[in-house]
């Protein structure tokens, strides 16, 4: 059984327990090394579908989708990925920042996107991820404009992604803006959530004038 087989496998295993169902120290350390970022991409990589340049298309984006939605309910798991993916995202954060990038590392960051995890901006658990990946993403976003030019053709593969992540980071703000407001504090002035929704603006931007350039 190849490490693609097996990470898929271990991940719908995991992602079909009853809900509020605890997990073995077994299934936490196949669950942590199943999420390890090659692991993700060698789980999705589309074989039959290989192009020097294009990080998305290289996904089996369907598959994803599929084997993530068995998480969607399930918000005592959706806990626990999340702290793994917190922590593969701080190991990876050095890497992605790099100018220049290698093509499995940013594969991992759509992968990532699609867990219902980062839906959850109401949860503690879901907030920390939501910072992390934005941190990450604004500082790939500074490090140079081909990861700018990668994040625009993420988006443009997929749409239903990019308004996914602005009403997340939408909510995330309007979150910190109700908690800063009852509290009577002042908002911070280097707000991540601001800088991403900045980013996820010029990027939805540049897609909507590629639609247009194409119609015409």
């Amino acid at each position: 059984m190849t490490m693609a087989t097996n990470s898929k496998i271990v991940l719908e295993s995991i992602f079909r327990l009853d809900p509020g169902a605890d997990l073995t120290q077994k299934q936490r350390s196949e669950l942590f090394t199943a999420m390890k970022p090659r692991c993700l991409v060698e789980a999705f990589r589309d074989t039959d579908f290989i192009r020097l340049g294009d990080q998305y298309a290289g996904l089996k984006m369907d598959s994803l989708k599929e084997t993530f939605l068995l998480l969607k309910d399930n918000i005592k798991l959706l806990e626990q990925v999340a702290e793994v993916i917190f922590e593969h995202l701080k190991d990876m954060r050095s890497e992605l920042c790099k100018d220049e990038i290698e093509s499995d590392l940013l594969r991992v960051v759509p992968i990532l996107l699609e867990c219902p995890a980062f839906d959850r901006p109401d949860k503690e658990w879901g907030d920390r991820i939501i910072r992390e990946m934005a941190e990450t993403l604004i500082l790939m976003h500074e490090a140079a404009k081909r990861n700018y030019e990668v994040l625009v053709r993420w988006c443009d593969k997929d749409s239903d992604l990019l308004a996914r992540v602005i009403k997340v980071y939408l909510q995330a703000f309007r979150n910190l803006l109700k908690c800063c407001w009852d509290n009577t504090v002042p908002i911070p002035r280097d707000n991540l959530y601001l800088a991403m929704l900045e980013i996820l603006r010029q990027v939805r931007m540049f897609v909507k004038r590629k639609m247009i350039s194409f119609s015409i």
